[in-house]
């Protein structure tokens, strides 16, 4: 088992000005020591910028297909296998994370963020009735992606 220490990444306090994760934390087990380690190098006012997956949304989107929000990994597995999808990297290397669960560990911390992705998901539906189904899936959290801009609070 690796100590605090090993998993801490190379680079001293606050010296990056942004820091990207693209697709990322969706692949780590415990993504909230990642999300404590970004924001240890990043300096006062910098930015972290974060892309995953919303896994509260009915679709997988390293397979491109339809899945059921937040299914146990085994039943997950069982239905891959049916569709006749690879599941040699599933077990071990995806991890849900959803919108609600990453902003309530963001709000613990001195953090301001935006969701990008709400406001891509609804800004695509141009018809006034898809676009009104697009705010009330949003408020419930059920928009495909992630993408948050979070900006750090001078200390």
């Amino acid at each position: 088992m690796l100590t605090l220490q090993e998993k801490k990444i190379p680079f001293p306090e606050k010296i990056f000005d942004i820091v990207i994760a693209n697709s990322v934390l969706e692949h780590i087990k415990n993504y909230k020591i990642v999300l404590d380690e970004m924001l240890r190098v990043l300096k006062d006012n910098g930015f972290i910028y974060i892309h995953i997956p919303n896994y509260l949304f009915p679709y997988e989107a390293h397979y491109k297909m339809f899945y059921f929000p937040l299914m146990p990994k085994f039943l997950g597995k069982f239905y891959l296998k049916l569709r006749g999808r690879n599941t040699a990297y599933y077990d071990y290397n995806i991890h849900y994370i959803t919108s609600w669960r990453l902003y309530r560990v963001l709000q613990g911390k001195r953090v301001v963020f935006i969701d990008l992705g709400k406001k891509e998901f609804i800004d695509q539906n141009k018809n006034r009735l898809r676009r009104s189904i697009a705010k009330i899936l949003v408020f419930f959290h059920l928009h495909p992606n992630v993408e948050l801009i979070i900006k750090k609070k001078f200390d």
